[in-house]
């Protein structure tokens, strides 16, 4: 299952022009069985969850890099080239990303507490395996959720504290949007770490009581 789609914004110290690419120094063995060399770049790569829309990379670099050089860094985007509230950052030592999942995580960025953990995807941010897995939205597609019929006064921290139970959660938004009468309703979105926890939350939450109103949950569509 491939759990984020890679994006068109990057940050690299050795080739700033990361749509090139240069997979001449690529030193992987057989898919599913990653190098001695892949284990410490993923020792030293860190997710990002939690952030703002408006968040740039030039913010998150300011950011993280109090904590240690950063090597290479990711926003990821859905396939519309948005942001969908999640990064990638490999810091030069595993020392650093250590820092900056002891030190900034729940930290505040662009008035959101960001979500900071080591990344869990086998490839790293070079690696053509994890390029061909980029194209599928339906990887991202599978782990959000929509939830209707919010009260109106809902936050985004509110959103995550009512699914939190259901798994981990990488981001949330409430949002006003058009309802078919022509008025206004309040919709939720909740991007999940897995597409297990995104079908829990669906399965538990559906039709439940929230702040009087009963909510509904279903998969988002592709925006």
């Amino acid at each position: 299952m491939v759990y984020a789609i890679r994006c068109l914004w990057s940050h690299t110290k050795q080739q700033p022009d990361s749509a090139s690419g240069d997979w001449k120094n690529f030193t992987g063995t057989e898919e599913g069985s990653p190098s001695v060399a892949e284990d410490s770049t993923r020792n030293r790569r860190v997710f990002v969850g939690n952030l703002a829309y408006r968040t740039t990379l030039d913010d998150l670099i300011q950011h993280l890099g109090s904590v240690g050089k950063i090597a290479t860094s990711q926003i990821l985007t859905n396939n519309l080239g948005r942001s969908v509230g999640g990064a990638i950052v490999e810091f030069d030592s595993e020392e650093a990303a250590k820092r900056a999942i002891e030190t900034l995580n729940d930290s505040e960025l662009d008035g959101r507490k960001i979500i900071i953990r080591e990344d869990r995807e086998d490839f790293s941010l070079h690696d053509p395996r994890r390029k061909m897995k980029q194209g599928d939205p339906r990887a991202l597609q599978n782990r959000r959720i929509v939830v209707w019929n919010l009260p109106s006064h809902v936050r985004w921290q509110e959103l995550k504290d009512l699914f939190k139970e259901s798994g981990n959660i990488l981001w949330t938004e409430v949002r006003n949007v058009r309802a078919r009468d022509g008025g206004e309703t309040v919709m939720g979105t909740v991007l999940f770490e897995s597409e297990e926890d995104a079908r829990r939350a669906v399965e538990r939450m559906r039709g439940k009581n929230f702040l009087g109103r009963i909510i509904d949950c279903r998969f988002d569509s592709l925006r």
